[in-house]
């Protein structure tokens, strides 16, 4: 028996509630776990803070500035590109032939293979 609010809602006003009800658990999880987190190292990023005991400067994209003129942050940064390429280009084929054999159908596993195993 349905409550009389939801005779009262039309089919797609429940259908909005209903969406908020299931969704707004997970987007308060995605914000609270994953986007905060990240929102508060960018605020870091701007500040120069030798440590917590010491007191902060805010410094703005000065840091930002020194990563990009530093060699070893290309360096790193041109490591991780070929080894994101390389290790793509080994193992995308890798994953694809083993997905390939894994589905195809072997020998003797089929229907009539257990029909003709019985005995007559």
């Amino acid at each position: 028996m349905s409550r009389p609010i939801d005779r009262a809602l039309s089919s797609r006003a429940r259908d909005r509630r209903d969406f908020a009800l299931f969704a707004g658990p997970a987007v308060l999880l995605f914000g609270g776990l994953l986007m905060a987190p990240v929102a508060f190292m960018f605020a870091i990023s701007l500040l120069e803070w030798p440590g917590l005991t010491k007191p902060w400067r805010f410094v703005g994209l000065e840091n930002y500035a020194r990563l990009l003129s530093d060699d070893f942050f290309w360096r790193a940064a041109t490591n991780t590109v070929v080894h994101l390429v390389v290790g793509i280009a080994i193992i995308m084929p890798i994953a694809f032939l083993l997905g390939y054999f894994l589905a195809q159908r072997r020998p003797g596993t089929g229907r009539s293979a257990r029909c003709s195993s019985r005995r007559r």
